[in-house]
């Protein structure tokens, strides 16, 4: 998952739903579950010895149950993010969270997985993207044209690795360099 392709989730997410979305269908089934699960109540209520309006019995699992419908219309199926080492129990829970959590644990692995092996081929393969959906350009069938539309700094990362970890503002550059690519 890209970081556009995280933006993108974002602005549909910030839509307004379609509010005539629950169907007659949906109401029905509602109403179903709602009246089996108010008849078993009223029935262990009248065994207990108590005595509670139907009606009430009814309308509560039937709020509750439309409640959670609309509100899954208006903002979405709930998403559990990708299990992580940390207590995430604080965080939200949603799509945006965990697409940003996987970049984040990925540029943590920096230290203990080495640069060389997951990020630099990670950050090469955002610099072919970006090539090919912006310019229509594939680096290594065309490397002529591909340098002549990056910066020498990118051209020299992708081209040749660096031997060690770059440092932050290095990092921070490149990154500025591949955004405005």
């Amino acid at each position: 998952m890209s970081l556009d392709d995280l933006l993108h989730a974002a602005a549909e997410h910030r839509q307004r739903p379609d509010p005539a979305e629950i169907s007659v269908r949906i109401l029905v089934r509602i109403l179903a579950i709602s009246a089996v699960a108010a008849f078993a109540a009223y029935q262990i209520l009248l065994l207990t010895g108590h005595r509670v309006p139907y009606l009430l019995l009814l309308a509560v699992p039937a709020t509750a149950l439309l409640a959670r419908r609309i509100t899954i219309r208006a903002h979405g199926e709930p998403v559990t993010p990708d299990p992580s080492p940390d207590d995430m129990d604080d965080h939200p829970r949603d799509a945006a969270y965990s697409g940003i959590w996987r970049w984040f644990s990925r540029l943590a692995d920096l230290e203990r997985d080495g640069f060389q092996q997951r990020t630099h081929p990670m950050i090469v393969a955002v610099v072919d993207e970006r090539l090919r959906l912006r310019h229509g350009v594939d680096r290594l069938s065309d490397p002529g044209r591909a340098q002549t539309l990056m910066p020498e700094e990118i051209w020299r990362f992708v081209t040749s690795p660096p031997r060690r970890l770059p440092r932050p503002a290095q990092l921070t550059r490149l990154v500025r360099q591949i955004e405005n690519l």
